[in-house]
């Protein structure tokens, strides 16, 4: 079964904030973040220093943010470990407490993907998804416009940030990137949980 989350055709121009504040806790969690600042020009690193929670910030900032991320050369799992220490702040910011009553009348990573798209309305301004049931335990999410996905630390990092916050829905949850399009816009993960 194929499912369209209703998310907006256009590419992916602006981002919350939030995405990068806690992307940048994250590498600063890792003990990198003097090397991170090193790979961002001055006016960058002036900007981001600068953002406040919860305002729209154009994906070429992003974009610059994540450039650096790459040139730390980390590998795939250092990106998908990243990403779930920034998928559990993103988890309370999306879900607050409402993921604690979900969770206990028994929301599954099922239930929770029916949201996706109202989660990535809150993150991103275009771009979307959409999502195939493959098993009775197993999805596949197409992440697509959005230019981020040509960094490899945002690509691994986001199937981190996605295990984080569906792990929250079941026992156990695996989130693994399948492949990217060939002009590295669109991506696909494979989620599988217990």
């Amino acid at each position: 079964m194929s499912n369209a989350l209703p998310s907006a055709n256009s590419r992916v121009t602006r981002v919350r904030s939030t995405l990068l504040l806690t992307s940048r806790a994250a590498v600063t969690s890792a003990g990198c973040f003097a090397a991170y600042e090193a790979n961002l020009a001055r006016d960058v690193r002036a900007e981001l220093a600068a953002m406040a929670a919860g305002e729209w910030l154009a994906v070429e900032l992003a974009t610059a943010h994540y450039d650096a991320c790459d040139a730390l050369g980390f590998d795939a799992a250092k990106h998908a470990e990243l990403g779930r220490m920034s998928g559990e702040k993103v988890r309370g910011t999306l879900l607050g407490t409402v993921s604690q009553v979900a969770k206990a009348v028994g929301t599954t990573p099922r239930t929770l993907v029916a949201d996706y798209a109202r989660f990535w309305k809150r993150v991103f301004d275009g771009g979307g998804s959409t999502y195939k049931e493959r098993g009775p335990k197993d999805l596949e999410v197409d992440v697509f416009a959005s230019p981020l996905l040509r960094s490899r630390y945002f690509r691994e990092a986001l199937a981190g940030t996605t295990e984080s916050i569906f792990s929250h829905f079941s026992t156990r949850c695996f989130v693994r990137l399948v492949s990217v399009s060939s002009d590295a816009t669109s991506a696909t993960y494979l989620v599988q949980w217990a």
